[in-house]
């Protein structure tokens, strides 16, 4: 039986993870700026406004998928590796974008700051 190097595997898979994170946001100042947020307690965040608003944001999962064929592994460059970590995070970070929008428009529509041009461009009037 051919030896089996868990500990590495998990480092390796951990610096590729990490440096497709770091490749994929540094090109896109808006998922440069999320930060991730640890949940202390309970099961979902909720916020609570200075009006006495309180907005139950909830929980989201974002997901990627890194598939690797059989034959892929045999020969798989660690930058052709690289690539396909950084594919499978710009699914992530598209997940979180439209999410972030979305919360955007939900907000601003509750509170009434939403303009609709109807299909118009947007222009100063004088």
């Amino acid at each position: 039986m051919l030896p089996d190097f868990p500990e590495l595997k998990q480092k390796l898979h951990d610096l590729l993870y990490l440096g497709a994170k770091i490749e994929v946001t540094s090109k896109d100042p808006l998922l440069n700026e999320i930060e991730p947020s640890i949940l202390h307690e309970g099961n979902h965040p909720i916020i609570e406004r200075v009006d006495g608003s309180v907005h139950d944001t909830g929980l989201s999962t974002f997901k990627g998928i890194l598939e690797l064929k059989t034959e892929e592994i045999e020969n798989i460059s660690l930058k052709d590796l690289f690539q396909k970590f950084c594919d499978t995070y710009m699914q992530i970070a598209k997940q979180q974008k439209k999410m972030f929008f979305d919360e955007i428009a939900e907000v601003t529509e509750n509170v009434g700051n939403v303009i609709n041009m109807k299909g118009r461009i947007f222009q100063i009037e004088d």
